[in-house]
């Protein structure tokens, strides 16, 4: 009798133990779905972190500008704002640079206006070499998943930047030397994420004013 008992017990406990176990379709299951919120949750954390670097980036960069003018004010001297996308390591990467021109002549702005507006700056130019030109700090660079770039300042904003490089120039009272025979009302800068896989990179831009030199940071939504 208690032979039985046990018997019976143990048989039990054996289809109790097999009923508490997963089987291999319940555990694929749970994994598939797990793998789905991951999915969704990284997915929206990449959202997420593409759009504060684009939006961070847009802001280092008005600051930039406006330390530009505001240095070309306290030194009394004219300054360039030049930014581009050079290659770092076989990368680009949006960077810009702040150069003081320490050398004021009746011929800096010919001087200034005469350089191309979509090159990089060259202290090696002889120009450049005439106007005294040097860094004056460390280049800034920006997140390596974002590109920046030139818009044509007659359409405004648009979905790619007309140009990888531009430079701005400042006076000695903080206004901005235009381009000759082309008077727009504004410079565009378009500041793009590069996500992989993605047709509609976030975007945001600066519009300075080139009466002003106010700026001001538009949000592509």
């Amino acid at each position: 009798m208690r032979a039985e008992n046990t018997s019976t017990r143990q048989g039990y406990s054996t289809m109790k133990d097999r009923r508490s176990a997963f089987t291999l379709f319940e555990l694929l299951a749970v994994l598939t779905v797990t793998g789905i919120i991951l999915m969704v949750a990284l997915g929206g954390y990449n959202s997420w972190s593409t759009m504060h670097a684009c939006t961070g980036s847009a802001r280092i960069m008005k600051a930039g500008l406006n330390q530009a003018r505001t240095l070309a004010q306290s030194k009394n001297k004219y300054v360039l704002f030049d930014y581009n996308n050079e290659p770092i390591n076989q990368a680009d990467t949006p960077q810009f640079q702040i150069y003081i021109c320490t050398n004021v002549t009746s011929a800096t702005e010919i001087l200034i206006s005469d350089l191309d507006p979509n090159d990089p700056i060259d202290i090696e130019d002889p120009d450049l070499i005439t106007l005294g030109t040097f860094r004056s700090a460390p280049r800034q660079q920006l997140p390596k998943h974002v590109s920046i770039g030139a818009l044509d300042s007659l359409k405004g904003p648009n979905t790619r930047p007309d140009h990888n490089a531009a430079h701005l120039a400042f006076r000695p009272d903080g206004s901005i030397i235009q381009e000759r025979d082309i008077t727009p009302h504004s410079h565009y800068i378009g500041i793009y994420t590069k996500r992989k896989f993605d047709e509609k990179p976030i975007k945001r831009y600066l519009r300075i004013d080139l009466t002003t030199a106010s700026i001001e940071i538009i949000n592509d939504e």
